[in-house]
């Protein structure tokens, strides 16, 4: 991270707090294969808001510009504002004076190198200015503000140069971002590369000014601005219900699992599998402790036989000292899987796969805070549950018709599923904080509830004498028929 207040303009020196995150994104743009070739084309930096990403965007591009003769740039945000006051002041400040042929061109938005090489400033609000001869490289600036239709616009002016296109942006759910660039580096498409990282791993950045806007913002919003979540607002099936009950640091996870990263063998092991031909094979780990369930591991495979799906679970189980499961569960109506499966020792039990039922065993679960998922091990999960939504409920003719998902990537939140509907125990909610006002409740019940609330809950009542003269208050006097009552 740059502190702009301790760099001159043109000078070309920043002063750098180490950003593991950022020098990562530098080190794979400089990466070249032994053909001269970049190892990355496409490269995403999806971070929180004052994360810095603009700023070491900037540096990317200058860094590359300054070290290849010859090339053809374009650095570009959603608006001429934005263009303005993010990305040509990043370029500046990181680029100096002395490797200028020729003073920038306000009138072009264009430096010239003493190299060759040319940068221009573009705002994509108007798609055809992404149109023109063809680039080594390219920046967008919050991609998430530029329509997928630019993007798809400048793609052919990187085919016959091999340009690479970046991409810095804080996530705006599951957008053309997350499809074109976060979606195949996590699948290690070759070419693609990304990293994501929160506001608060910015060292520049005041911790304790980062919980007081968690406090004040929404919490699914504070996912998405401030932790770099891909988070869907609209229609999300979990919603606020699923992000509290994450546990992102190692010191959370073993107020649960003390021994981790081990697992104590006599710990219950439950584990979830949704197997697929036309989608990959999921599967969850989930541990047993005194505060509820705990998902540590995940597994997601596509196009393996039974034997190789089955090799795998185990060497997750394995990794954490754990030799099997207790409870192995598995989609009903894949019973051919389940046969092959138990030719390699996983004997699964056939869950319940109606969808609504099942999600609602999630909710509850998570609303009774006796789920949790420890997001290290499980970031495929958690980006599914994130992006786990409603589907649209009425058909061409606008008749409703029963509820239903989005069928995308949601073969983790499937198997967790399969895994909560076999689990034989139902998850408790917390037990209650106090009694009912019975000022609120109509004269004719309110001594019945007082009576049922005595006997329900006779610690929160003693045998001290107290008056009470209003209404629908307790009283104990022997002027008090419901006193005398209760003796």
């Amino acid at each position: 991270m740059t502190n702009p207040a301790h760099t001159t303009p043109g000078s070309g020196a920043l002063q750098l707090v180490h950003n593991p995150y950022q020098q990562q994104f530098l080190a794979a743009l400089a990466l070249r294969m032994k053909n001269g070739h970049r190892a990355f084309s496409r490269l995403g930096l999806f971070a929180g808001r004052r994360s810095g990403k603009t700023l070491i965007g900037g540096v990317g591009v200058v860094t590359e510009c300054g070290k290849y003769p010859n090339q053809s740039w374009m650095v570009c945000a959603g608006s001429y504002p934005k263009l303005h006051d993010f990305v040509m002041p990043a370029i500046a400040l990181a680029l100096p004076n002395t490797w200028l042929a020729k003073p920038f061109s306000a009138s072009h938005y264009e430096w010239t190198l003493k190299n060759g090489t040319i940068i221009r400033a573009r705002s994509l609000d108007d798609i055809n200015r992404g149109r023109g001869s063809g680039l080594d490289g390219l920046w967008i600036d919050e991609a998430r503000d530029v329509s997928r239709i630019a993007w798809k616009t400048l793609v052919p002016a990187l085919i016959d140069r091999k340009g690479t296109a970046i991409i810095t942006t804080t996530p705006s759910g599951f957008d053309w971002c997350y499809e074109d660039f976060w979606k195949p580096a996590s699948e290690l498409v070759p070419g693609y590369w990304a990293c994501k990282y929160r506001s608060v791993e910015n060292p520049a950045l005041d911790p304790v000014e980062v919980e007081a806007a968690r406090r004040e913002m929404d919490p699914l919003f504070f996912q998405q601005e401030m932790e770099a979540e891909f988070v869907s607002f609209t229609g999300a099936i979990y919603g606020d219900s699923f992000a509290p009950q994450l546990l992102q640091a190692e010191s959370e996870l073993r107020r649960f699992i003390p021994e981790w990263p081990r697992i104590n063998p006599e710990r219950p092991i439950l584990m979830g599998m949704d197997p697929g031909a036309d989608h990959p094979f999921g599967g969850v780990m989930l541990v047993g402790t005194e505060f509820g369930l705990v998902c540590v591991g995940e597994y997601h495979a596509r196009n393996s036989a039974a034997m190789a799906h089955a090799n795998q679970l185990f060497a997750m189980l394995h990794a954490r000292g754990v030799s099997g499961a207790n409870l192995w569960a598995i989609d009903r109506s894949q019973k051919q899987m389940a046969i092959e499966l138990s030719q390699h020792g996983i004997f699964a039990t056939a869950a319940e796969n109606d969808v609504v039922a099942g999600i609602n065993r999630v909710k509850s679960w998570l609303l009774g805070r006796r789920l949790w998922i420890y997001q290290p091990t499980c970031p495929k999960l958690v980006q599914q549950m994130f992006s786990y939504r409603w589907a649209e409920n009425t058909d061409s003719h606008g008749e409703a018709r029963r509820e239903r998902v989005v069928k995308t990537n949601d073969d983790l939140c499937d198997a967790l599923r399969y895994a909560m509907m076999t689990w034989p125990e139902l998850p408790y909610p917390e037990p209650p904080s106090g009694l009912r006002d019975l000022t609120k409740v109509p004269d004719e019940i309110r001594w019945s509830l007082e009576r049922e609330q005595r006997h329900n809950h006779p610690e929160a009542f003693d045998d001290t004498e107290v008056e009470m003269d209003e209404p629908g208050m307790l009283a104990t006097s022997e002027d008090d028929p419901v006193g005398n009552f209760w003796g």
